[in-house]
């Protein structure tokens, strides 16, 4: 019997534990309207996230470069 209230003591801490570590996701502000069969967006000036959602690295680049000019 004390195995079994230990066991779901614990079951109940870890679950308390794991939900109160994940992340709250930010709520979008912004509003959808439709007037005369047209759906209007409208975003907030603050963006939703504040750090750096995504980053762009240049991989490739076409028409400058080194080498022969034919092959520019």
């Amino acid at each position: 019997m004390r195995i079994k209230i230990v066991s779901i003591g614990l079951l109940v801490f870890a679950l308390l534990v794991t939900s109160s570590c994940t992340k709250n996701k930010p709520e979008w502000k912004g509003t959808i309207e439709e007037k005369d069969g047209v759906i209007i967006v409208k975003n907030p000036k603050e963006p939703m996230y504040q750090e750096d959602v995504f980053q762009l690295k240049e991989e490739i680049t076409i028409g400058e470069g080194e080498g022969r000019e034919e092959c520019i």
